[in-house]
């Protein structure tokens, strides 16, 4: 009983061991100056011997393509090299034992120049045209995902901070729109990848968005490019160089730095910041630096007649209105002559149309 059990063992050995070894890939239809090749692989665990072993192909009648007089170690690979011998329009590889026992074969019905029929590491039962890997582990492609449909308008690129004092770099998006928008799908880029990409958000009309990053951004010069869901380049800003704590600001399609970021809110300009920064700009309650008493601040229009504003939506340090008309305080000196009245030094205005400066 013991002898048979042994010898059982000796006969089913072989097989359990050789079925191990597979033809993994084929490239029949080389590039001009390449050759076709047959490649095998060992998955087993253990080193095979192939003496004796031969590879045939089917065609219209099979020829031998192969004698083997090697082992292959556990997890390596052997490529064979051929000329002009494997069919472009679809062939049979066959690998045959010492016993000439088909051991494995891999079948193709066509072929593509350039492209290998490659069985796919993780179900070796299907067989994928890409792009061969001679002598290493099969690269099948991943499937593209489901293009996401979204018919939205799309958001605009507001402000961009690559160079922060401190804390994250971030991006800013705007909505212009006069309704929601729906950012599924779309997608941040720098000069060299993605950095960011944008799932189930929405954007609120005439709301901004600002996404974060770390060490993203070059400082010595990069780009941010908005991208569609369908991959399209919507905008693109390119910067050379970046100051720390500066941002940039796009105004009128064109960008520009600011000493006062404005993250998540709308965009001030060099020029507005400077106005925020002087005691004027608190009568417009934009920022109250009021000194402690009393005194008479004169409209902004009265002393800074050259403010233009040219911006929708207008932000707060953009709309300077009053709804009721200044009233004349100590330190005002006026002329009232009927429905007009002067002020000091100089400037006129009509009482009626005082609502806006």
């Amino acid at each position: 009983m013991v002898i048979l059990a042994v010898l059982l063992a000796f006969l089913l050995f072989p097989t359990t061991v050789a079925a191990q070894v597979i033809v993994n890939e084929i490239y029949p239809n080389p590039e001009t100056v390449e050759q076709e090749w047959v490649e095998l692989w060992n998955g087993g665990s253990s080193e095979i011997s192939l003496s004796g072993w031969e590879l045939w192909d089917q065609q219209s009648s099979p020829s031998l393509l192969h004698q083997f007089n090697n082992t292959i170690a556990a997890d390596e690979f052997f490529v064979i090299t051929l000329q002009s011998v494997l069919n472009n329009s679809g062939d049979s590889v066959i690998l045959k034992d010492s016993n000439g026992v088909e051991i494995d074969r891999l079948d193709y019905s066509s072929s593509t120049k350039g492209k290998s029929w490659s069985r796919n590491p993780d179900n070796l039962g299907e067989v994928v045209l890409t792009a061969p890997t001679q002598g290493t582990t099969n690269s099948i492609p991943t499937p593209s995902p489901t293009p996401v449909i979204n018919n939205s308008p799309p958001p605009a690129l507001s402000e961009v901070m690559a160079c922060p004092d401190s804390g994250n770099e971030w991006i800013e998006l705007f909505n212009p729109h006069h309704q929601t928008v729906n950012l599924a799908g779309f997608a941040l880029h720098d000069n060299k990848s993605q950095v960011a990409l944008l799932e189930n958000e929405t954007l609120g009309s005439q709301k901004y968005l600002t996404i974060e990053l770390t060490n993203v951004l070059n400082n010595g010069g990069d780009s941010v490019n908005l991208i569609s869901p369908d991959h399209e380049i919507l905008e693109s800003f390119t910067y050379e160089s970046c100051d720390s704590g500066l941002s940039w600001l796009k105004r009128n399609n064109n960008w520009e730095q600011t000493s006062l970021p404005t993250k998540g809110s709308a965009n001030i300009f060099n020029e507005q910041a400077e106005l925020i920064d002087s005691p004027v700009a608190s009568a417009a309650g934009v920022v109250d630096q009021r000194p402690a008493s009393d005194d008479f601040l004169y409209p902004p229009t009265v002393l800074k007649p050259k403010l233009d504003y040219r911006f929708d939506p207008f932000p707060a340090a953009h709309n300077i209105v009053f709804h009721d008309p200044p009233k004349l305080e100590k330190g005002a000196t006026s002329v009232i002559m009927g429905s007009i009245f002067l002020l000091i030094p100089g400037w006129l205005y009509v009482k009626e149309k005082q609502q806006h400066f």
